[in-house]
């Protein structure tokens, strides 16, 4: 049974190993990757013709991936099933991400090459929901399958092995026993993998009460781990049990407030990474939340509107960070209630 999902959590770890050599092109990946999690590319053209990147290396070569990925690629014929149903999402997502004139909704498009798939596939005996069937016949390929359609497009996952391990965690305000299934042998790996060439990923998500972590994705002994995938992700399990009609952005509101208000070590890092990917754009949540995180913070610390050009968080007390995000974290849960 397919149910709903809170929406999944975004990591920027692949990116730690392009930046580390990056030098002055580090404000590029931040720029290229703040358009790709948005899910709107229409800018990175301009952004790599930037003259100010011509002589960079790592820029250059990105620039090739993205012409070859977005600009030149040409479907391969495919003999299998998993193959053509990959090749018809990376088409939809191409057709999401650099949007043309064309009157055809790429959303129809990926519904009837699904279609066609399906009545290849099962003879055109089967009815019922197509991403329903569509879950079902790739399950019986060996895969695990997350079929999803969260703003701003819909998002397909899928991985042969996976292994389930039980946790203990405790936010500030209660305790929370969960499931976490480790997923790993991805044969797709989601929109936001493909948008950003790998730089950026969704590492995790809530189904039915058991979270999911791509398996590569942390160290488990980790502070990272413990703040930003478990504490982040249970903040999620609880406001949905106690808020269920609650709206995606507030969820990850809430659950970066969680991040900021239980983090030590890793809190400077959290900082710049919510402030590298925010944006004031409503079609994106998780940008939207980090937009409104890093504002209310500076906020309730400054008594001042964020500059936009604000770079300064290794400055800031951090105890007062986590003091500041409890508050916020409290009051906003005092007008949920209310």
């Amino acid at each position: 049974m397919i149910t709903r999902l809170l929406m999944p959590l975004i990591c920027l770890l692949v990116i730690a190993h392009s930046t580390a050599a990056a030098g002055d092109a580090e404000p590029f990946y931040a720029r290229y990757i703040s358009l790709a999690i948005q899910g709107d590319l229409s800018a990175a053209r301009l952004l790599f013709d930037d003259e100010q990147w011509s002589d960079d290396t790592g820029v250059q070569a990105l620039k090739s991936q993205f012409e070859e990925r977005f600009e030149s690629e040409v479907e391969r014929s495919s003999s299998t099933f998993l193959e053509n149903v990959v090749q018809a999402y990376r088409a939809y997502w191409r057709a999401k991400l650099l949007p043309s004139d064309s009157s055809r909704s790429p959303e129809r498009s990926l519904e009837d090459r699904i279609d066609r798939l399906l009545a290849t596939d099962d003879g055109g005996t089967s009815e019922g929901d197509r991403f329903l069937r569509l879950h079902q016949a790739l399950n019986e390929r060996g895969l695990h399958v997350l079929e999803s359609a969260p703003p701003p497009m819909r998002d397909l996952f899928l991985w042969r092995a996976q292994e389930r391990r039980h946790y203990r965690v405790n936010l500030y305000d209660t305790k929370v026993e969960l499931d976490v299934v480790f997923i790993d042998d991805f044969a797709l790996q989601g929109w936001k993998d493909f948008a950003s060439l790998g730089l950026a990923t969704t590492t995790g998500w809530v189904e039915e009460g058991v979270l999911y972590c791509l398996a590569w994705a942390y160290d488990t002994d980790s502070e990272n781990f413990e703040v930003s995938y478990l504490r982040h992700e249970a903040r999620h399990l609880v406001d949905l049990e106690r808020f269920p009609l609650m709206q995606s952005e507030d969820l990850e509101y809430r659950a970066k407030l969680t991040e900021l208000l239980h983090a030590n070590e890793s809190l400077y890092r959290i900082l710049n990474d919510f402030s590298d990917k925010a944006a004031n754009n409503p079609a994106s949540p998780h940008a939207m939340a980090n937009w409104r995180v890093i504002r209310d913070i500076y906020w309730s610390l400054h008594g001042k509107e964020m500059p936009d050009t604000f770079t300064g968080w290794h400055m800031v007390d951090g105890a007062r960070v986590n003091r500041t995000a409890r508050e916020l974290l409290e009051a906003h849960t005092a007008q949920q209630s209310g």
